[in-house]
């Protein structure tokens, strides 16, 4: 038996010229590729298969040439692709002909919705089996939208409960509901999609209590971290008011003598005196400076090592 998805895709090649199979090395010839199997064509009645579309690649990758019907009578397999047999025969219009058929009538299950005659939806048909030799139908196999095949399996109808074609849906007999999964299968796939729900909240939740922890640790570092920098500051700040004596209290001046010389000495004393005391605070702030952000960088590091060291 063969099934569409198996010769879906197949290459079809032109035949070799009697006498022309090998080349002057005595080298087999390769086939001249015609095209590809795209979909498979069944009789009006559904129950049997006529051939295949073969779909042609693109000319000169710009202009889409349309497909064509092969006869599965005129049909060969060599060297693991199909070759025509009949020349034009095997071909659309005349291999029609010949076979009698009505092109419009004819059916691709594939894709299909599939119906009981009672009117229940069960799916759409994947993929159906055939005789290689004969082309007759052996069964579907349905995609019913829900199901995973990897747990439950292939679903499959046979041919003997297809009732027939009407308005773009396959019937079948409603027999066919009963091999549709349900009790025991459809609840070994609900307990493995509930086993692969908890396993994955358990991994969400080790993740989130690791992370939680590096960021409690790195909290840590930063506090500190602050800490550090604070006292860092507060301590250049005192020594801030110091230097600039900030912190002590204006004594009362003298009243200034009348003398002239004097009073010009004092003055030039003071700018003198205010001058380095303006120099020094300036040393002062930029050491404080340089200090806080000397710690600072320490802080950021330690969070880094802190958080490093909790998420192993």
């Amino acid at each position: 038996m063969l099934t569409t998805k198996e010769v879906r895709s197949v290459k079809v090649c032109r035949a070799h010229k009697p006498g022309k199979e090998l080349d002057k090395n005595g080298v087999p010839r390769r086939h001249r590729k015609i095209g590809k199997v795209f979909k498979t064509v069944f009789s009006p009645d559904g129950l049997k298969v006529v051939g295949f579309i073969v779909r042609r690649p693109d000319l000169l990758w710009m202009i889409k040439r349309p497909e064509k019907f092969l006869a599965l009578d005129a049909m060969d397999v060599q060297d693991g692709v199909i070759v025509p047999t009949m020349g034009g025969k095997s071909w659309d219009d005349e291999a029609m002909k010949r076979l009698e058929l009505d092109w419009d009538r004819c059916i691709i299950w594939e894709g299909m919705e599939v119906k009981t005659s009672d009117g229940v939806e069960i799916g759409r048909v994947d993929e159906l089996s055939f005789d290689e030799r004969t082309g007759d139908l052996n069964s579907l196999f349905l995609d019913d939208g829900a199901t995973s095949r990897a747990l439950l399996g292939s679903i499959e109808i046979p041919a003997a409960l297809m009732v027939g074609y009407k308005k773009g849906i396959l019937i079948v007999k409603p027999e066919a509901r009963d091999l549709m999964p349900s009790g025991g299968l459809a609840a070994k796939a609900g307990e493995a999609s509930a086993k692969v729900s908890t396993t994955a909240a358990k991994s969400q939740a080790a993740a989130t209590e690791v992370t939680a922890k590096a960021i409690e640790s790195g909290t840590v570092a930063v506090g500190k971290g602050v800490g550090r920098i604070k006292n860092s500051v507060t301590g250049a700040v005192d020594g801030f008011k110091r230097e600039s004596g900030m912190g002590e209290k204006k004594k009362a001046t003298s009243p200034t003598s009348s003398k002239a010389p004097t009073t010009t000495k004092t003055t030039t004393k003071s700018t003198s005196s205010s001058s380095s005391k303006k120099a020094s605070t300036s040393a002062s702030a930029k050491k404080a400076v340089a200090n806080h952000l000397k710690s600072a960088g320490s802080m950021f590091s330690d969070f880094k090592k802190e958080y490093d060291k909790a998420k192993k």
